[in-house]
C-alpha cells in the first residue's frame, strides 16, 4: 500500500490529470450545459458567439478545476509524506577539474543530480560549460548580498585564468570592466596565485598603460558634450572617469591658476589657448568647447524638432 502510494505521488502529474478526465465525464454527463434553459435559448439566438463562448467555458471549467484542485493536493501529499519520508544520498563528488592540465578550456558552474526531481544522487558529476558555449556569454540575477560575486564570478574567473597557466601560448586573457573597483582586486590575487602576476596590467591615468576614451573618431561635440557634464555634475562617476576628472581639474589649475574654481569659470576657461595647449601637452584631450558643445546639441534638437 505504502508503495502504491508513494509511487502516485511520485507520478503526480498523470494522477491529477486521471482524476480531471474522470470528473469531466461523469460530469459532461450528469451535469451538461443547461441548453435548453429560457435564457440560454435566448442568448443563442441574440448572441451565438457570447453562447459558445459560455458553454465551451463551462466544459473546460469541469477539466481545470479538479485539475488543479488535485494537483496542489497531491503536491501537498508529497512534500509531507515522500519529501520528509526520502532518505538524503551522501553526495560523492569526482575530482575537481585541474584547469592548469585539462586539455580543453571549461567552466564548472554547478553539479549534476537528478533532472526530474530535486533529490540529490550518490554519485553526482560536475555541470561544466565547453569552450563554446563560453562565446555566448553568462548573465547572473540575483538579489543583493545572494553570492553573485563569491559564488560565480571568483571562482569562474579562477577557471578561466588558471587554464594552461604555465603555457604562455594558450593561456587565455581577459578584460576586466569592473566599476566598483574590488573585484579588479580579487583578479590580481588569482593571477598571482597561478604564477601570472605579471600578466596583471592595470589601465589607468597613473599607470604605464593609459586608455584615452576620448580619443576616437567622434565628432568633437559628442566627447565635450560628455566631460562638460562630469564637469558641471560629477556624479556617479566610475573609477577611470574619476582619474580623469581628476585630471582635468589638475590641468586647468596648472594653466590658470587656482583662483579661479567656480564651474562657470572652468568651462570659460577651457577654451583658452593656455589651456588648450596643456590638454595637448598631456594627451587628455585635444578640443574642448561646452559652449559649441550646447549650441550644436540644440541645432540638433531643433533640427529633430522640425523633421518631426
Amino acid at each position: 500500500m505504502a508503495g502504491t502510494l508513494r509511487t502516485v505521488l511520485v507520478h503526480r502529474q498523470i494522477a491529477s490529470a486521471v482524476v480531471a478526465t474522470a470528473i469531466w465525464t461523469f460530469a459532461s454527463t450528469r451535469y451538461p450545459f443547461p441548453e435548453n434553459e429560457p435564457y440560454p435559448v435566448l442568448l443563442q439566438e441574440v448572441r451565438p458567439h457570447i453562447y459558445n463562448t459560455i458553454r465551451l467555458t463551462y466544459t473546460l471549467l469541469w477539466f481545470t478545476t479538479p485539475l488543479l484542485a488535485a494537483s496542489s493536493l497531491l503536491s501537498l501529499a508529497y512534500s509531507f509524506l515522500v519529501g520528509q519520508g526520502r532518505s538524503v544520498a551522501s553526495p560523492k563528488l569526482p575530482r575537481y577539474p585541474d584547469p592548469a592540465t585539462s586539455r580543453d578550456l571549461s567552466v564548472v558552474i554547478g553539479e549534476i543530480h537528478r533532472t526530474q526531481h530535486v533529490e540529490p544522487v550518490p554519485r553526482p558529476t560536475w555541470l561544466p560549460i565547453s569552450a563554446r558555449g563560453l562565446f555566448t556569454g553568462i548573465a547572473i540575477f540575483g538579489a543583493v548580498g545572494s553570492g553573485k560575486t563569491s559564488g560565480c564570478m571568483h571562482p569562474f574567473a579562477e577557471q578561466i585564468l588558471a587554464f594552461r597557466r604555465n603555457d604562455s601560448e594558450r593561456r587565455p586573457g581577459a578584460l576586466v570592466l569592473a566599476v566598483k573597483g574590488d573585484f579588479c582586486h580579487r583578479i590580481r590575487e588569482i593571477l598571482e596565485r597561478h604564477g601570472r602576476g605579471d600578466d596583471h596590467v592595470e589601465i589607468s591615468l597613473s599607470c604605464e598603460y593609459r586608455y584615452n576614451p576620448l580619443h576616437n573618431d567622434l565628432e568633437v561635440y559628442a566627447p565635450a558634450y560628455g566631460i562638460a557634464s562630469s564637469t558641471t555634475n560629477p556624479v556617479e562617476r566610475n573609477s577611470l572617469l574619476e582619474q580623469i576628472f581628476d585630471e582635468e581639474q589638475r590641468l586647468i589649475l596648472r594653466a590658470t591658476g587656482p583662483d579661479r574654481a567656480t564651474g562657470e569659470e572652468r568651462s570659460e576657461l577651457v577654451t583658452t589657448t593656455a589651456l588648450q595647449e596643456s590638454l595637448a601637452t598631456d594627451q587628455l584631450f585635444i578640443e574642448y568647447s561646452p559652449a559649441r558643445a550646447r549650441k550644436d546639441a540644440a541645432r540638433k534638437n531643433r533640427a529633430s524638432g522640425v523633421e518631426s
